[in-house]
């Protein structure tokens, strides 16, 4: 029963309603608060399970969700059928008030405690400032409103009047705080693979206007800044902004992964090849060469003009032309030079022929042996690449008639063995398998 004589949001409002009840399985259990004039507002239904009641449980107009606690219930929850200001306000603070107790099913019991209404003056909080004849008749502040400038603890001073203008004051420090998150906003973008199918990006190009209530002084992160081959197409980023007080606020952008700029990144460098003792070159395979930004990245349809086999005769520049489409359905075509020069040596001029020197197994998938059926001793043998890069140098000056050359760390393609005896350099094909 309420003694307080008169009307809710004008001279009094309830500040809390706190319940102390015991069941062996709360989730059966809906409270409802009712009015003097009948008012029925619902503090909480069907909630935490087989938990045991609520203990101390306070139901105030900005309480969390008790949807999202768990039983036995002893913290500050917002009533689940609205507030209290909303539903009462006009009516009357004195009479009988009501805490309805339902248990919804069979097999469980409980026990209401206790239950207890507090109410206070809607204007200053401050119900019932002593006196000793009467109640205060005005209570002022000194301050009153804050701002993000005014974040942590103010001292405020209270001034109270009694009806005779008797006056008194006094002070309290006022914390304020900033809880409200940032407004976070996202912006779709599109971004493409670089020549090493590779793309970065920032917080900042996915962020669309992020802005907080207090200040400028946002930082902002997203859970992925580096793309590769694998995310070409669609893919979600979370951007996540915090602000100076640690409030956070996420959204989702969409960041599209192309590979248009750079469909193909490496062709055949331009080389230079000496032709043989008969002033002639035989074009390679050069279609392995092709390679594309995205590593893995095969071809269909590849070309090569003039085709593999072809015999030039020295001195000559030819171009050679590789045309194809990746993976990806870009279309690819790319052009090298290969320069071949005149042997400066005849079949005459030397005592080792060509044909004096043999490597096998070719191809071969690891070692290749060396083999000089000539009299003629050799000097070394230099390994270079299709694009004249020296890949090892051996020395051969204390060779007899054969020689193993290990080739297992090098990667699967043509290589050339230049073999000096002298002045001589005999030149041989060689291909290395996977």
């Amino acid at each position: 029963v309420s003694e307080l004589d008169g009307i809710l949001g004008t001279d009094y409002n309830i500040a809390s309603v706190t319940v102390n009840l015991t069941h062996s399985f709360v989730g059966d259990v809906e409270l409802t608060l009712i009015s003097p004039e009948g008012t029925e507002l619902l503090l909480a239904s069907n909630n935490g399970g087989d938990g045991d009641g609520y203990s101390n449980t306070s139901f105030e107009d900005d309480g969390a969700d008790i949807n999202t606690a768990a039983a036995p219930f002893t913290g500050i929850y917002v009533p689940e059928g609205g507030t209290f200001a909303e539903t009462f306000t006009g009516e009357v603070s004195n009479g009988n008030w009501v805490l309805a107790v339902c248990d919804n099913a069979n097999g469980d019991t409980g026990e209401l405690l206790d239950f207890e209404i507090s109410f206070t003056n809607p204007e200053d909080d401050l119900l019932g400032v002593p006196d000793n004849c009467e109640a205060t008749a005005l209570i002022e502040f000194d301050i009153d409103t804050w701002d993000c400038t005014q974040l942590g603890e103010q001292t405020i001073t209270i001034t109270a009047t009694d009806a005779k203008g008797n006056v008194a004051t006094c002070t309290t420090t006022v914390t304020i705080v900033d809880e409200a998150p940032p407004t976070v906003l996202c912006e779709n973008i599109t971004i493409a693979l670089d020549d090493t199918g590779v793309a970065t990006i920032t917080a900042e190009e996915v962020d669309g206007g992020s802005f907080d209530n207090c200040d400028d002084d946002l930082t902002l992160s997203i859970n992925q800044t580096n793309f590769g081959c694998e995310d070409i197409g669609s893919n979600t980023v979370i951007l996540t902004v915090t602000d100076s007080n640690g409030n956070t606020a996420t959204c989702e952008a969409i960041v599209t992964v192309t590979n248009e700029d750079f469909p193909i990144v490496g062709c055949q460098d331009d080389f230079t090849v000496e032709a043989d003792l008969n002033n002639l070159f035989v074009i390679e395979d050069f279609i392995g060469s092709l390679t594309d930004n995205c590593t893995g990245t095969t071809y269909d349809n590849v070309t090569q003009a003039p085709v593999s086999g072809t015999v030039i005769d020295a001195p000559a520049i030819i171009p050679v032309t590789l045309t194809g489409v990746d993976s990806n359905g870009n279309e690819v075509s790319c052009t090298f030079e290969i320069t071949v020069e005149s042997n400066p040596l005849s079949v005459d001029d030397i005592s080792l022929r060509e044909t004096d020197i043999l490597l096998y197994p070719n191809p071969t998938e690891s070692i290749v042996t060396l083999r000089n059926d000539s009299f003629t001793p050799l000097d070394k043998v230099q390994m270079t690449d299709i694009r004249g890069r020296i890949i090892q140098t051996i020395d051969l000056s204390t060779m007899s008639t054969e020689r193993e050359i290990d080739l297992s760390n090098y990667a699967s393609g043509v290589y050339f063995a230049h073999i000096t005896a002298g002045d001589i350099v005999v030149i041989k094909r060689v291909i290395k398998k996977s």
